[in-house]
């Protein structure tokens, strides 16, 4: 199969889905259109440079699962949450808490009159354009949602996680939505946790969130995407900052067989805040590609932006972090680095930090770096009597640990950190010297 032939059994696989409700089918509509014209990207196409959709053109992933699978066990232990499961990627109501929650959390197609003027008005804004045709296809697909909104003045007493989990015996795709709202000067902390059972069984899910902060309000957000190898996994979350909003973005993802995440936050009024963190792990020949997008459009915001990857084996990374000062965006501060890690000879990272600046009173800076564990520090530790593998871990983990540390629950870094230590397994510290 071609990515040609690929996109002509995409658009033809949306539009075989049932009509969904019917105030969202002119939205379904405008997406396979602009999808049609569009098309799905190519090493020629800038932003997916060195990445392909090769291995989502050789498998039989377009069609919906056909039954549930066994459910993963979705617990942070420690964490006490609001939690909302989706399963295969429609809602699984009888795992999920939707019932007396201090919040709103309605599917779509159980929303009221109101709720569904709010959808309409803001589903598919965010990812309805040229740089987001994977969000396309997950707008076209939509067979169901999930609206969760958060009151004016109302701070959460714990996380809302939601669960996006995969299993089944044959290859299937899942196009999970989220739309977010957090009112003036709400407070929230939202848990994005993407997991899967580990198998044979290719799947591809396609997830998209928005999310609207209003005047004042605060979100934290964790993305922490767990999922096994048999997971081809595109993410996207777009993000819309209002006067003196704050957005702060956790996320971890483990490499696969393709995996891509996109985050844009659009700093829109005065006075927004974005602060982004975030680890991409790879082994073995697996690949991930990590895009953030920051758009400053007014004056007075500020942005810090750190993400750290470590490679070992034969993996691949890409890293295309962009800052787009806009001609408004006057007193902007704005500040991206990308550091990596590479613990064999054969790993390979393309790291790419873009600066777009159109206003002259701004400060920013941007910076990138690629490279090895330290001999000297190896050979230190072990004359101290730490063995190789110890030293080893001891050194990645002074690498990552500048990033996750930043996690304010304790709870979901201790979750975070057995990854990380699973991550470390079987490596051949030779490799690195």
């Amino acid at each position: 199969m071609t990515e040609q032939t690929f996109e002509t059994r995409s658009i033809q696989a949306a539009r075989s889905q049932p009509q969904f409700q019917n105030w969202l089918q002119p939205l379904r509509e405008q997406s396979l259109e602009q999808l049609a014209a569009l098309g799905f990207p190519t090493r020629k196409t800038e932003f997916w440079r060195y990445t392909s959709i090769y291995p989502l053109t050789q498998g039989d992933f377009l069609r919906p699962a056909e039954a549930p699978g066994a459910n993963s066990d979705c617990s942070i232990p420690g964490l006490d949450s609001y939690r909302l499961v989706f399963h295969n990627g429609v809602l699984d109501e009888q795992r999920s808490q939707l019932k007396e929650l201090p919040f709103e959390a309605i599917p779509f197609s159980q929303a009221s009159g109101e709720q569904q003027e709010f959808i309409r008005q803001h589903l598919g804004t965010l990812v309805g354009s040229q740089d987001h045709p994977f969000g396309l296809l997950n707008t076209a697909w939509l067979q169901e949602g999930l609206l969760i909104r958060i009151g004016k003045e109302q701070r959460l007493d714990k996380p809302i996680q939601v669960v996006f989990d995969h299993s089944a015996e044959h290859s299937f795709t899942a196009q999970p939505r989220l739309l977010v709202q957090l009112e003036r000067h709400a407070e929230a902390v939202l848990v994005e946790h993407h997991l899967a059972q580990p198998g044979d069984t290719e799947i591809f899910t396609n997830t998209v969130a928005e999310v609207f902060v209003a005047e004042g309000a605060k979100l934290t957000h964790y993305q922490l995407n767990l999922e096994p190898e048999n997971v081809l996994h595109v993410g996207n979350v777009q993000v819309a900052l209002a006067a003196h909003a704050q957005y702060e973005s956790h996320q971890v993802s483990l490499g696969g067989k393709l995996k891509r995440r996109d985050l844009g936050v659009n700093l829109d009024q005065s006075g927004a805040n974005a602060r982004l963190f975030g680890v991409y792990l790879g082994r073995n020949s697996q690949h991930v590609d990590y895009r953030t997008v920051l758009n400053h459009r007014a004056a007075h915001c500020t942005s810090q932006e750190l993400v750290k990857g470590v490679l070992r084996d034969d993996a691949r990374a890409v890293f295309n972090g962009r800052i787009h000062i806009y001609p408004d965006a006057q007193q902007t501060l704005a500040e991206m680095n990308n550091r990596n890690l590479l613990l064999s000879k054969t790993a390979e990272v393309n790291t790419k930090p873009e600066l777009e600046i159109y206003a002259d009173d701004v400060k920013c800076a941007h910076g990138a770096t690629v490279g090895q564990l330290d001999k000297e520090s190896l050979f230190y530790l072990q004359s101290r009597g730490i063995d190789s593998t110890e030293a080893y871990r001891i050194l990645s983990d002074a690498f990552l640990y500048e990033v996750l540390d930043q996690m304010p629950h304790p709870e979901i870094l201790a979750f975070v950190s057995r990854w990380v230590e699973e991550f470390h397994d079987r490596v051949v510290v030779e490799e690195t010297l």
